[in-house]
């Protein structure tokens, strides 16, 4: 056992939030640069956890641009009522 289970857990909320201090502010509405400097602040660390989850979130936010860009898009039309 690695200790006690409140212990784990708080180094669990600790590591979580070193890493999410990693990933950029977000100050503009844009994605594509949001994606690029996490995919910096990824390629800056050496391969493990801390990686893992800033690739995972840079991921997560070009689905997010795909999906904002589809749904935003003219010729998205309503469901026609027969």
């Amino acid at each position: 056992m690695a200790g006690p289970l409140f212990l784990r857990k708080q180094r669990a909320v600790t590591d979580m939030k070193k890493i999410l201090s990693l990933i950029p502010k977000l100050s503009e509405p844009t994605f594509e640069q949001d994606v690029s400097r996490i995919k910096q602040a990824a390629s800056a660390l050496r391969p493990g956890r801390e990686r893992d989850v800033l690739t995972k979130k840079a991921r997560q936010m070009q689905i997010a641009a795909h999906l904002d860009a589809w749904l935003t898009s003219p010729g998205l039309q309503p469901p026609r009522q027969s």
